[in-house]
């Protein structure tokens, strides 16, 4: 699997608003894995669940195939 880069970004926003990862899946209607593999920069998310994560925390989906920062 290719790594996108941790996207502690996104875990911050989900911390913030105080919901645990399998929360989020289910209002995405993914996995919990699937979400976990997205915030872990294990896998990239397909436009539309992009778009609906960045509703969700109100952020511009493009942050999602940014560069990782080194």
């Amino acid at each position: 699997m290719t790594n996108y880069g941790r996207r502690d970004w996104l875990r911050d926003k989900r911390k913030a608003r105080k919901l645990t990862q399998t929360e989020i899946a289910r209002m995405l209607d993914i996995t919990p894995t699937h979400y976990q593999y997205i915030e872990y920069g294990t896998r990239n998310p397909s436009a539309p669940l992009a778009r609906k994560i960045a509703v969700l925390f109100d952020f511009p989906m493009e942050r999602f195939y940014e560069a990782p920062a080194r």
